[in-house]
């Protein structure tokens, strides 16, 4: 479960594995593209790219009164 201070969580289940080469590169460059922000972070040494293949998720956003949880549609 992953959660933030904006009162929105994600629950996720999936494998998770930390891949090499040119697994990694393709990754990375994915991770780039998404959050060009933080592109510059994947250099860095210390940082260990994992990657999640998901088999469930759901979001909760429980900003207003009544909350809403629904599960995310994942494509195959």
């Amino acid at each position: 479960m992953v959660g933030g201070a904006d009162g929105t969580t994600l629950q996720a289940q999936g494998v998770a594995d930390a891949p090499r080469g040119a697994d990694r590169e393709r990754c990375a460059a994915a991770y780039a593209a998404a959050f060009p922000q933080f592109a510059g972070s994947l250099a860095d040494e210390g940082i260990v790219l994992v990657r999640v293949a998901l088999s469930w998720a759901r979001h909760g956003d429980f900003r207003a009164s009544v909350p809403v949880v629904s599960d995310v549609p994942l494509d195959g």
